[in-house]
């Protein structure tokens, strides 16, 4: 439904992509200082697939 929504409605890709690094770049920091490093990685992967590099 939530993909549905996103992909019909009028959405801002680059504000929505600037939106997601930073929530993830600050989950990934978070995981970082409470030594959760499955968290990190698994961040890090969403990272690197949202900006290309997968």
């Amino acid at each position: 439904m939530l993909k549905d929504d996103i992909e019909e409605g009028e959405l801002n890709r680059p504000e929505m992509n600037a939106k997601l690094l930073c929530t993830l770049e600050t989950a990934m920091h978070r995981a970082m200082q409470e030594k959760q490093y499955s968290a990190v990685a698994s961040n890090a992967k969403v990272l690197m697939k949202l900006i290309g590099l997968d």
